[in-house]
């Protein structure tokens, strides 16, 4: 199983440009003697386990970062793959495969693997992958390539994920971990939802963003792929197993993805005179901060690309907010 760590970023993701490794460079992960302790003696099926199950967790965050590409001055790669799942579900196999370039061991059981990609290798898997679909599906080969133009052909994008060692005490941590990530994520996307898209002295016309996300099936998820950048600010473990943590969100992550969707899912320019087009400004140095708690019976959420994050919006989103606007009986 394979989970996210603490004081650890939901995805970690780094969109940077080094010389410091030349391209391709791997990354040898450090002897067995110069590990923590739980990790000398650990075995070697034990070792292995933990790897993958980091590689996985490594791999599967690195979707959502190439997610954010974009290719227009609206669209990112997500649109293109909620557009397309056969597509979607040939990026998500080959990036199975991105380079690992870092492997760390923690003291409590923790293995952490970073893997690397570049827009250069994604635009190399969509046009194989556009290659196998029928052509009324297809994107042009500029858009495609564009994923390399708009971002820099050879950005090091990278990601990490976290395994844990049999046995260990980051493997009955990282399950609660992610219990208790899911409820504050779930909050925050509460606040999000909470946005005000339309206001006016009276306050009858009030319009939060939730309205904005029910009337595209789209919209939710390019919400979750924004909420996918929370981060764990700082949490606090307790003799009884459970956890403390507040988790923090940009919001401008999640205003920038609603913005841009207007313009590509509001064919009918519907909700263009409302103030979609000004959350960027206005939320620009908003963040949003919730504190969540979870123990060892609270359920764990499921593993996969965007599944805490799709599974909070989901959830948040079928909670009237308080302050919403009431209808006239």
């Amino acid at each position: 199983m394979f989970h996210r760590m603490m004081i650890v970023p939901v995805v970690v993701v780094l969109l940077v440009l080094s010389a410091a490794e030349a391209p391709g460079q791997i990354l040898v992960k450090p002897p067995k003697q110069g590990r923590p302790e739980i990790w000398k003696t650990a075995s070697e099926a034990g070792t292995s386990e933990a790897e993958a199950a980091a590689t996985t967790d490594a791999t599967t965050r690195l979707v959502a970062a190439v997610y954010m590409l974009p290719v227009s001055s609206a669209r990112d790669v997500y649109d293109m793959m909620l557009k397309n799942d056969q597509v979607n579900r040939d990026l998500v196999k080959a990036l199975k495969g991105a380079k690992v370039v870092r492997v760390k061991y923690l003291e409590d059981g923790t293995a952490r693997v970073t893997v690397q990609t570049t827009p250069r290798e994604v635009m190399a898997i969509l046009k194989k992958a556009y290659e196998k679909v029928d052509w009324d599906l297809a994107e042009e080969d500029a858009t495609i390539a564009a994923v390399a133009r708009r971002t820099k052909a050879t950005t090091k994008i990278t990601a990490t994920g976290e395994g844990a060692l049999p046995g260990s005490p980051a493997a009955k941590r990282i399950p609660i971990r992610r219990a208790a990530l899911l409820k504050g994520e779930r909050a925050l996307a509460l606040d999000v939802m909470k946005l005000v898209i339309r206001d006016d002295e009276t306050w009858r016309n009030r319009k939060l963003l939730r309205e904005y996300a029910l009337a595209f099936q789209q919209v939710p998820k390019k919400i979750a792929l924004g909420l996918s950048t929370t981060r764990i600010a700082n949490e606090t473990w307790n003799d009884d197993g459970s956890v403390k943590m507040r988790v923090e969100l940009d919001v401008i992550h999640v205003s920038q993805l609603v913005y841009r969707s207007q313009v590509v899912y509001d064919k009918r320019r519907r909700w263009a005179e409302w103030g979609i087009g000004y959350l960027p400004t206005w939320t620009k140095d908003m963040i949003f901060k919730k504190d969540a708690a979870a123990g060892p019976r609270d359920p764990v959420p499921a593993d996969g690309v965007l599944s805490i994050e799709l599974r909070a919006v989901d959830e948040a989103i079928k909670i009237t907010p308080e302050d919403a606007p009431k209808k006239k009986k």
